[in-house]
């Protein structure tokens, strides 16, 4: 900015050229005012694009863990239904195998409860093992619900917070021109 003339220079001038001197000199205030209100929004930005750039990467980070909880959870059913196949198979060929060797009571009866009973303990820990996976399931999916509905708010909050910054600066330019108005026009009066 040039800084300004001295008062006997402007005194000796004809009042035109003294309204054209006042509004040069007004308008440059107006001008720095602007200006700063500018870099302050722009620094304001940057602010917030960082923000959201860094709530991106976090939502990137969660939805790789939701989807490797979900792939895992997805392994451990069909495995889950790997072992019921078993368990079911087991049990067919063990009630086989009693059946055809019904005569043979004894010896062979008592290992066949034996087996009998390993079989159904090995398919209670499985049913329990699928019980705790089902659990564990319905767990990771309410996380990743609660994942998703936080991903939702942090977006809408952001756009809240970003149309709010918009409005604010629209409503400061538009205060700044009302009161150059009000400024210049009282000073057209005088």
């Amino acid at each position: 900015m040039t800084a300004p003339p001295p008062q006997e220079a402007v005194e000796n001038l004809d009042e035109t050229t003294k309204d054209v001197y006042r509004e040069n000199f007004r308008l440059s205030e107006s001008l720095t005012y602007h200006v700063q209100e500018g870099e302050e929004l722009s620094r304001r930005n940057r602010e917030l694009e960082e923000a959201n750039r860094q709530l991106v990467e976090e939502k990137e980070l969660h939805n790789v863990v939701v989807r490797e909880k979900i792939l895992q959870a997805k392994a451990h059913a069909q495995e889950a239904k790997e072992l019921q196949a078993k368990v079911r198979s087991m049990e067919h060929s063990l009630s086989h195998v009693v059946r055809e060797f019904e005569h043979e009571r004894g010896a062979i009866g008592r290992l066949a409860r034996r087996e009998l009973d390993e079989v159904r303990r090995i398919a209670d820990r499985l049913r329990e093992n699928l019980e705790r996976k089902s659990v564990e399931m319905r767990h990771i999916k309410r996380l990743a619900q609660h994942v998703l509905d936080q991903r939702s708010d942090l977006e809408r909050f952001f756009m809240d917070a970003l149309d709010h910054v918009r409005e604010q600066a629209a409503a400061q330019k538009d205060e700044a021109r009302r009161r150059a108005r009000a400024d210049y026009n009282r000073r057209m009066r005088a």
